[in-house]
């Protein structure tokens, strides 16, 4: 009985991460994936296999976001013969360009995806996220040989034109803010009658990215076709499964011993699955010098916590304090999308600290573990371009 309560958590930690590792491969399915760089973009390209004649796709991503974060969609397209280019935008992603110039973006991805064999110059279409649908209307209303484009959480900033671009759809969640839909209706309000708004029931800001639905009705505005299309969260759920058999794990590894050993496995199980199954997570350009202060910065207030009641106590206070501050407007609103997520990895970095002081960890050991966790994927996905 002592036996299984030793081993019971390690093999199932070890059975999560294998099972994620095996679904993430998988999600690569048969298509073709190809990166290169491109005037200074990096661009991700799917195909079908075999690369048949057809359409092509430009998807771009939001603010903090990239290339890796849309690869479902590259999925979705791809299975419905498209061939598909995610760019990596001006200061995301591994794109270290400076200034920021996302037209620019765009036309080295459309020049590069017209450039590709097979490719019909003639049936070129955009998809953008957020900061990225923006870009993505404005580039189709500048040249109208776009065939269609869809926008998705559409952000109100600059009105579109009435006349212009052609075949617009605008998919907006119905959990996001209200300020989002009032775009799309604007949008859509007295304009050309090629153009739809259509509301994803039960999603926000970034669950709409991972909805059926918004995959089922892009891939059929762009063309209709018959052809099944693949789940929009395999890689979502596969890196899921990493992350928490990675998570789970840790005790075991903190029996072998604490020390660099805990930090660097921390470091990993986040920027692992966060890199394979969700966005980019690799540190570029200035990125190498924010990861440092940043973790700094979480390994401060970790040794400040001291107990785990305290380290729960100081991710609630962040949490509150930061969405107090987006209200006021005295914080850019982005932080009311991101907020939650830092709520989770503080919660996280609480339990590897409490897992460590049970140990009879160092101080020095237990902040830097856990703020690490938290540290790595603020300073890897916001753009500092």
């Amino acid at each position: 009985m002592d036996r299984i309560r030793r081993w019971w958590l390690p093999v199932l930690a070890l059975v999560l991460a294998v099972t994620g590792g095996l679904l993430l491969v998988r999600a690569e399915g048969d298509l073709e994936r190809e990166h290169v760089v491109a005037g200074g973009v990096p661009l991700d390209v799917v195909r079908p296999a075999g690369s048949p004649p057809g359409p092509g796709v430009v998807v771009a991503h939001g603010y903090a976001g990239s290339a890796r974060l849309m690869a479902q969609f590259g999925d979705t397209l791809a299975a419905r013969g498209w061939t598909v280019v995610l760019p990596d935008l001006d200061g995301h992603g591994a794109n270290t360009r400076s200034p920021t110039d996302l037209q620019y973006d765009l036309d080295v991805a459309v020049t590069h995806l017209r450039g590709l064999p097979g490719v019909d110059g003639s049936r070129i279409a955009l998809v953008g996220h957020s900061m990225g649908a923006g870009a993505v209307t404005a580039y189709a209303a500048g040249h109208p040989q776009i065939a269609a484009t869809v926008a998705i959480s559409l952000p109100g900033a600059a009105p579109i034109p009435k006349d212009r671009p052609a075949r617009l759809l605008l998919l907006t969640g119905g959990l996001e803010f209200p300020a989002f839909r009032a775009a799309a209706e604007e949008a859509v309000a007295g304009a050309r009658p090629d153009r739809r708004a259509v509301v994803v029931p039960g999603v926000e800001h970034i669950s709409v990215l991972y909805a059926p639905k918004t995959h089922r009705l892009t891939a059929h505005w762009l063309g209709p076709g018959d052809e099944p299309l693949p789940s929009p969260v395999r890689r979502l759920v596969a890196s899921g499964l990493l992350l928490l058999g990675l998570l789970l794990g840790f005790p075991a590894v903190a029996r072998l011993g604490v020390g660099p050993l805990t930090v660097a496995y921390a470091g990993a199980a986040i920027a692992v699955p966060l890199h394979l199954g969700f966005t980019h997570a690799v540190p570029v350009g200035v990125h190498w010098w924010a990861l440092p202060a940043l973790w700094a910065g979480f390994a401060v207030l970790g040794h400040a916590g001291g107990s785990l009641r305290n380290d729960l106590i100081g991710a609630v206070l962040a949490v509150v304090l930061l969405t107090t501050a987006a209200v006021a407007g005295v914080a850019p609103g982005f932080i009311l999308l991101v907020v939650p997520l830092l709520g989770v990895l503080m919660v996280i970095q609480a339990g590897l600290s409490a897992v460590l002081r049970a140990r009879a960890a160092p101080a020095w050991v237990v902040a830097l573990t856990g703020s690490l966790l938290v540290a790595w994927p603020i300073a890897t996905t916001l753009p500092l371009a």
